[in-house]
């Protein structure tokens, strides 16, 4: 229960960044808005292994696990942020989202081809469920926006960085990834 009610807070304020990151992107640049997100990181990450008691645990990594879990952050946090927001300026974050969903498959063909994980039953109809789920929600032209807009979607751009975002957020350790393996 406990598990199923902060897997929703999470969603929620995932959707809530994105949404807010959208509307910072159409007024500012890409670049505004990686000025303010990714410097935050470091220290929120300092403060998280501090509440949780973790901090001792940085001194067991070797040089090497440093340098690996830096490229992961930087793959994550630099390439993939910058990706997600010029997709969104591009083409907004309703439609870069379910694009981004493919990191979800990304994650999975590292994890079973590279990494010898097996799938069972249960994890196949869960990985089915979470990629095409989104599909139910699809709009079939029945409703109208409630105000005309003069935003237009640059779709060559959106998909492209979208796609991006997806291979960055899939082949790094990021919410979605990690979420397979609970």
């Amino acid at each position: 229960m406990l598990g199923g009610l902060l897997a929703l807070i999470s969603a929620t304020f995932f959707s809530l960044n994105n949404a807010q990151a959208r509307r910072g992107v159409v007024t500012g640049t890409v670049w505004q808005a990686m000025a303010v997100s990714v410097p935050f990181g470091v220290p929120f990450f300092f403060v998280a292994l501090l509440i949780f008691g973790s901090l001792s645990e940085l001194a067991t990594f070797t040089w090497m696990e440093m340098f690996w879990l830096a490229c992961a952050g930087i793959v994550h946090f630099v390439v993939g942020r910058y990706a997600n927001y010029r997709g969104a300026k591009a083409m907004g974050a309703n439609l870069v989202g379910p694009i981004q969903d493919v990191n979800i498959l990304v994650s999975l063909g590292f994890a079973v081809f590279l990494l010898g994980e097996k799938l069972n039953g249960l994890m196949v109809i869960g990985i089915l469920l979470v990629c095409f789920g989104p599909v139910l929600t699809w709009n079939r032209g029945g409703a109208k926006p409630a105000a005309p807009t003069s935003f237009q979607p640059k779709w060559g751009e959106g998909i492209l960085f979208a796609v991006i975002s997806a291979l960055a957020y899939g082949t790094s350790p990021d919410r979605k990834s990690t979420r397979l393996n609970s």
